[in-house]
C-alpha cells in the first residue's frame, strides 16, 4: 500500500477571465495501476460538486504517486480549458440547487474540511478543500452563509470521496497527505470563506530606469523580460 496524491483542475470565470483551481485529495492504495483505475470514479465524485449554472467544468485530473512523484501515474484531460465554447459543464446543480437562501459569489468559495486526528499540541488537524462552483444570488439578496438543505447534501457528495472505487469495488481510502488515518466525516462549514483562484507566486518585480521588470526565472542575476 502507498499514499496517492488524486488532483482535480476545474475552471469557472474569475473577474472576467477563464481560471483555473485545484483540489487534491490523498488515498492509500495498493499499486499504481490501481490507483490509475480509480480515476473514472474520483472524475464523478468532483463533478458531482459542481453547479452547471456557473460556467466551467471539471477540466482534468490526474493521480501521483507520492513516494516516486514526477509523472503521473493516470491522468485524463476532458476539455481545453482555455477555450470556454469547449468546456463540458457540470451535470447537475450539485448541492448548491436545494431550497434556502443562496449566498452571494463573487470570489468567495465554499470550504469543505475533515478532521484528520490531533496535531501534537493536542489540538485538532485538517484536511480538506476550497470550491468555486456554486450558485449566486444578487448581491441585495445574499447571505453569507449556506442554508441547512445545503449544507447537509454538500456534506454527503464530499464523504463519499472518503473511498474510491474501481470495478465496482473500494480500493481507495482516504488518508492525510503523509498517510495518517482519517478520523470521521467532513462536512461544508456554514459560511462562505474568502480564496481567490491564483495558482503559482508572482515574480518580484524589478525596478529599471523607472520600470518595473520580472525575472524570466529565479536567477543569480537580473534578467529583464517583461515589463508593466
Amino acid at each position: 500500500m502507498g499514499v496517492y496524491k488524486f488532483q482535480a483542475t476545474s475552471v469557472g470565470y474569475w473577474r472576467g477571465v477563464p481560471k483555473r483551481w485545484q483540489n487534491s485529495f490523498h488515498f492509500d492504495v495498493s499499486n499504481d495501476a490501481a490507483a490509475a483505475n480509480c480515476l473514472d470514479d474520483f472524475k464523478a465524485k468532483i463533478r458531482a460538486l459542481g453547479d452547471n449554472s456557473t460556467g466551467g467544468g471539471l477540466a482534468s485530473a490526474a493521480c501521483y504517486n507520492v513516494a516516486t512523484g514526477g509523472v503521473p501515474v493516470g491522468s485524463a484531460i476532458y476539455f481545453d480549458w482555455k477555450t470556454p465554447a469547449d468546456w463540458v459543464a457540470f451535470p447537475t446543480g450539485g448541492p448548491w440547487d436545494v431550497e434556502g437562501t443562496r449566498p452571494l459569489a463573487t470570489e468567495a468559495a465554499a470550504r469543505f474540511r475533515t478532521q484528520a486526528g490531533v496535531g501534537r499540541t493536542g489540538k485538532p488537524v485538517y484536511v480538506g478543500i476550497y470550491w468555486h462552483s456554486f450558485v449566486a444570488s444578487n448581491a441585495d439578496t445574499a447571505t453569507p452563509g449556506f442554508s441547512a438543505p445545503v449544507v447537509a447534501a454538500a456534506k454527503i457528495l464530499y464523504n463519499s470521496l472518503q473511498t474510491l472505487q474501481a470495478d465496482g469495488e473500494a480500493v481507495a481510502v482516504q488518508v492525510t497527505p503523509t498517510g495518517g488515518a482519517i478520523a470521521g466525516s467532513g462536512t461544508l462549514l456554514q459560511y462562505v470563506d474568502a480564496h481567490q483562484r491564483v495558482r503559482g507566486r508572482r515574480r518580484k518585480a524589478v525596478t529599471i530606469d523607472g520600470k518595473r521588470y520580472y525575472p524570466a526565472a529565479k536567477t543569480a542575476n537580473t534578467i529583464p523580460v517583461e515589463a508593466d
